[in-house]
């Protein structure tokens, strides 16, 4: 979805959206029922908790590595083991997230995607501005559970009226 901004091999050689600290938790993707039931097959382990009209993971003891990361319950040795069609939203447009701020949804950009901060501000604008903002403020209308509040580390790139911030 991200391409050509974000290459799978820029993707698969990182995974830094695929695991959590302490600090981070709050970033875990919302889960629609598809998606959270295939997490249950593939990681019976894991526990999916009820968050607005989706599911949130919640690391047990025992989930967490000796770095102190929490990874996705989906996160296989080769990436993502769940279909792309079934991957939660928030995962298919990270670094890209819909947050709330003063009341009003904005688009921002974490700063910690290396590969997405080598692209000037522009070129993050026009792949929003070529149907990726239109998804992804529908995709949160739909599933209001998903929208963060700002939190600093991002960048906010434009506002829910499509203006550019």
């Amino acid at each position: 979805m991200l391409q050509p901004l974000l290459l799978p091999h820029d993707c698969a050689s990182c995974r830094l959206c695929c695991s959590f600290d302490d600090s981070d938790l709050w970033e875990l993707p919302l889960m629609t029922a598809k998606t959270a039931e295939q997490v249950a097959q593939l990681s019976p382990q894991s526990v999916l908790e009820p968050c607005g009209s989706g599911f949130i993971p919640v690391p047990r003891a025992q989930e967490w590595d000796e770095k102190g990361l929490y990874r996705c319950p989906a996160l296989g040795e080769n990436g993502c083991r769940l279909p792309r069609e079934e991957r939660p939203f928030e995962c298919l447009v990270w670094p890209f997230r819909v947050m709330e701020r003063d009341g009003a949804y904005i688009i921002c950009v974490s700063e910690l995607c290396a590969p997405i901060c080598r692209h000037p501000r522009e070129r993050l604008l026009e792949k929003l501005r070529g149907g990726l903002a239109e998804r992804m403020f529908r995709y949160a209308q739909a599933y209001p559970a998903s929208v963060k509040p700002f939190a600093e580390g991002y960048t906010v790139l434009m506002h829910e009226s499509g203006a550019s911030v």
